[in-house]
């Protein structure tokens, strides 16, 4: 017969790690042991960072008649994001990648969305993985929209063409910068 709270399960468990049994190969020679480097084979990269987890996304909502009074919904274009920074040994950004999936259209509209990099143009060396249909955007050589002040990236120009599927867009760095010159996404 089965009797309840008389069974102890111990499902957290300590185990000891004995670090000299981590092997100290540093095959890129950029100062960061294989075992702790997430690019060993790369001496440019050397760990990643996750907004707002490596486990999960974050989402943002948008009202899509604004500066006119909508219905406040904020479900005309609800985008899911994660953005994963690359860093060196030196803990300087050495290339931005940003998932983006387009979660919900509450709208009749071909929204599309963009976003304001609150750095210098010149930072910049390319970006990739954005997905325009609408013949309606003008890039500059490096990706970005042209004609503005500070990089603009337009991720996608119709929400429609876009529904579900992830975007992955890469902002590849002239050189490496120190994060604060980035600041905290989104």
């Amino acid at each position: 017969r089965f009797e309840p709270y008389q069974i102890a399960i111990n499902d957290l468990t300590t185990l000891p790690l004995d670090v000299s049994l981590i092997p100290e190969d540093d095959d890129d020679g950029d100062g960061i042991i294989n075992f702790y480097d997430e690019y060993p084979e790369d001496a440019d990269r050397a760990y990643d960072t996750y907004t707002p987890s490596i486990y999960g996304v974050g989402s943002l909502a948008f009202e899509d008649l604004w500066p006119a009074k909508g219905d406040y919904d904020f479900n005309d274009l609800v985008i899911n994001y994660q953005f994963i920074t690359v860093s060196n040994s030196s803990d300087e950004v050495v290339e931005i990648k940003c998932n983006f999936t387009v979660n919900n259209i509450g709208a009749s509209f071909n929204n599309g969305f963009g976003l304001e990099l609150p750095f210098s143009k010149d930072l910049i060396e390319s970006i990739s993985g954005f997905n325009h249909t609408s013949g309606n955007i003008n890039l500059d050589g490096k990706g970005l929209e042209a004609g503005q002040d500070n990089p603009v990236i337009i991720v996608f120009d119709d929400a429609f063409d876009n529904d579900g599927q992830q975007l992955s867009v890469v902002i590849s760095l002239v050189n490496p910068i120190d994060p604060e010159i980035i600041g905290a996404p989104p």
